[in-house]
This record gives structure tokens, sequence and C-alpha cells, in this order.
């Protein structure tokens, strides 16, 4: 059964973890949850976090890891929770992005433990895991950080600021897998983001009525220019999937690469990312002495045409819904075009007849 097979992973395996809405409490759920802390205690108890652990005790399910990836390198691995202290929005179908200072994911104590966590690091790779997706451009269907374009910025200046060696991301959610890339820019310097999304291992798009058509239409409609691949065989998969990374060093010294699998459920690779390891430690945790503001801009697909526009994003949706009006528009439409030509053919008829006495009277 799938239990046993998860049993079987947890007594060979450690097994780190990070909520999102559905496990957390409920569809987007945020900081209004009344039963958070219910979902906090649960959260650690299925992980087998020990009673006593000082991570019960925050307001949060964050966390930090350090692994030995190898020929004396490490990697850390940073949980964030983005539920616990969300700031609540108008959920679907009203799905705004906030320009509000206040609007935020993490809350301040999260945030604070973030860059310490970062500045006071030294080890060679990073993995920050978030419950939704950080790098990809607002998608009014769907969460994701550029809801709160500030939050992330702010999340991206930290990351990129803090003078930790080597950050990669990965995240969830969304029910499908890909593969997204960022250039990043601070002056002359330059840094590129990559995330991995993967989900999930037993619901996506592919399982569900439509699924795989709903997806190709919302992958064509929308801007995606994060996304790796191309327009026409973009980076991503409407199947179940999982996500896999390898970390590697050679054994004589020398930069490392980190290997990103979207795998499908008998394991094979879909696609690959691979992501070298060459980046030493800022000298300067502050940022370098070049300010701590970094502008990013797609990486991925048509990345030339730049970060889409409040306009395209609003024109792609509205091409996006154009179904669901057409739809109905074309379920009325043949009994309509029906009754029309009937109403023609009884007028017709009427006409013939009235001209029948005519013909005679002639």
């Amino acid at each position: 059964s799938r239990c046993l097979s998860y049993m079987e992973l947890r007594e060979q395996t450690r097994i780190l973890g990070t909520y999102d809405d559905h496990d957390y409490g409920h569809n987007d759920a945020d900081a209004r949850f009344v039963d958070k802390a219910e979902s906090k205690r649960l959260f650690w108890d299925f992980l087998g976090e020990s009673a006593s652990s000082p991570l019960r005790t925050q307001q949060g399910v964050w966390s930090n890891h350090t692994f030995s990836a190898g020929n004396g390198k490490t990697v850390m691995v940073i949980m964030l929770d983005g539920r616990y202290h969300k700031t609540a929005y108008p959920t679907w179908p009203v799905r705004l992005r906030s320009f509000d200072p206040a609007s935020d994911f993490l809350g301040e104590e999260q945030w604070e433990w973030l860059l310490d966590t970062l500045a006071g690091s030294d080890a060679d790779a990073h993995l920050i895991v978030s419950g939704i997706q950080i790098i990809p451009e607002l998608r009014w269907m769907g969460e994701n950080w550029s809801r709160f374009p500030l939050a992330r910025q702010r999340l991206l200046n930290t990351l990129l600021s803090s003078g930790a060696k080597e950050i990669v991301l990965a995240s969830g959610d969304v029910h499908f897998g890909e593969i997204s890339v960022a250039k990043c820019r601070r002056g002359n310097e330059e840094r590129q983001l990559i995330e991995l999304t993967t989900s999930g291992l037993t619901h996506a798009w592919s399982t569900g009525p439509r699924g795989v058509e709903i997806l190709d239409w919302t992958m064509w409609a929308l801007p995606f220019r994060y996304q790796t691949g191309s327009a026409v065989l973009p980076s991503i998969t409407p199947h179940l999937n999982a996500g896999e990374i390898a970390w590697s060093w050679p054994t004589g010294g020398g930069d490392g690469e980190a290997t990103l699998n979207i795998l499908d459920k008998a394991g094979a690779p879909l696609f690959t990312h691979r992501v070298p390891l060459s980046r030493p430690a800022q000298e300067e945790r502050s940022g370098g002495g070049g300010g701590t503001h970094w502008d990013c801009a797609p990486g991925g697909r048509d990345s030339e045409k730049g970060a889409p526009t409040q306009m395209e994003v609003l024109l792609a949706n509205l091409l996006l819904l154009s179904p669901l009006f057409l739809l109905p528009l074309l379920a009325f439409l043949p009994p309509l075009l029906l009754w029309n030509a009937r109403r023609l053919v009884r007028r017709l008829t009427l006409a013939r007849r009235a001209a029948k006495p005519r013909d005679k009277a002639l």
C-alpha cells in the first residue's frame, strides 16, 4: 500500500518538510486560520519531531538542516513556512496583486531567522524550499510570491545579498512540474536563480477531467517567460511527477554541479537542468558594497521580451478565460439558429400560400 511504502521510505531516509494550504488548513489558507497551532503540532508529530524540540515553540514550521555532499562539501536545506503568517488576500476568482508593504508571507520572526541563517552559513550550497512558487510571474489562477511583489523582492534581495554560496529554489503547489530561471543583476554583478517545481506524487493535472488540455491551453495563453524549454516544448509536465536534485563536486577539488531532474512516476527523467556550483562566498555579507537590491528578469523561453507587463497578463488572462464565455454562447447559438431557420421557413411558406390565390386569379 502507499502507507507501507511511505513507512519503508521513512525507515531508510531522513524526511524533511513544510506544509502548503491543504496540509495547513484549507485552500489558500493564511494567518487567519483558527486551528493553525493545531496544524503545526500535527505537522511536527507526523515528521516525528521530538516533543522537546525547540522547533515546536516557534510560531511556524520553518527549519534548516545541513547535510554532507561528499568530498568535504555540505548542502544546507532551508524550509520556509509561507502559511502561518501569510497576509490574507482575495482568493479565486479575484486574484490580484497587493503592493501593500504589510502584505507578507513569512512574518518578521521568520525573516530575521532566514537572514541570520544565510549570513552565518558556511555551506557550499543552499536549497530554499517554499510551498508556493517564487520565481514565476503572476499567474492569475494560482498562488505564488508574485501576488505580493514587495515581499517577493525582499526575498530575492535577502537570498542574493546574504553572501551565502550557491542558491537553488524548490517549490510545489501547482499540480504540475516545471523548471524556471531568473537572471538577476545588481550593478555589474550577475546571478542566476533556478527553481524546480514538482507536484504532485498522487494528484496532477492529468488525473483530473480534461486536465491536460486545460493546462496546455493555459501554457499557450499566458506569457510564461521564466519557464525553461521553448514555446513549442516547454519544460513542463502535467502528469504525476517528483523532483530530484543531485549535488556533486570532483574529488580533486574544483567546481561542482547541481543536476535538477523532474521525474515521471516510473522514476525516469522527463527533463533536466544543470547548475554550475562555482560561486565563492561574498566577503561582505551585507552585499559586497553594491547595495541589496537585485533586479531579476526572465531567463527562460521568450526571455528577450522581458517580464510580462500588467496589460499583457490581463489580456492573457482574458484569453485564458474566453472559453468560459464562448462555451455558453456556443451552447446557445445552435438553438437560436434553429429557431430563426424555422421562422424563416414559416414566413416563406406563408408567403407562398398567399401568392397562390393571386396566381389563380390571373
